[in-house]
This record gives structure tokens, sequence and C-alpha cells, in this order.
């Protein structure tokens, strides 16, 4: 599987503000269906499967997101 970081930014942040994951992150991995919003500093979502406004959501009430892509076996 290879992960993808997309969206790593809230919307209205700078690129150049670069986002390190704090030590002990707490994060919520959604394989299938709506993702849900869990109580986390981050989700991971399949990046195919949601859109743009997906994340979008997520970053207005603070989360950073994570897509991953699944490239096969």
């Amino acid at each position: 599987m290879l992960a993808i970081f997309c969206g790593l930014f809230p919307a209205g942040a700078r690129a150049a503000s670069h986002w390190t994951p704090p030590q002990q992150l707490t994060w919520y991995w959604q394989l299938t269906g709506t993702p849900k919003v869990e109580p986390v500093a981050a989700t991971d979502i399949d990046g195919f499967d949601n859109s743009a406004a997906t994340v979008a959501n997520f970053h207005a009430i603070g989360q950073r997101m994570i897509c991953y892509i699944d490239v096969g076996d």
C-alpha cells in the first residue's frame, strides 16, 4: 500500500507552514464508507473514494487529513 498525504494544510493555511506530526499523534483510519469525525488530530481516508469537499470539511473542524491510495497487492 502506498500512502499519499493530501490536504495536510487546513483551508487558508500557507504551504510554507510545514506541519510536523507530534510523536504521539492520535489518528483514525477509515477504510471504507463515509468518514466519521473522531476525537483525533488526523484522519486517514481513501484518496479515490473521498472528495476535496470531504477533506475541506475535516479541515474546517481543525483535523489534518491523510489520504491513502491502494495500488495493488
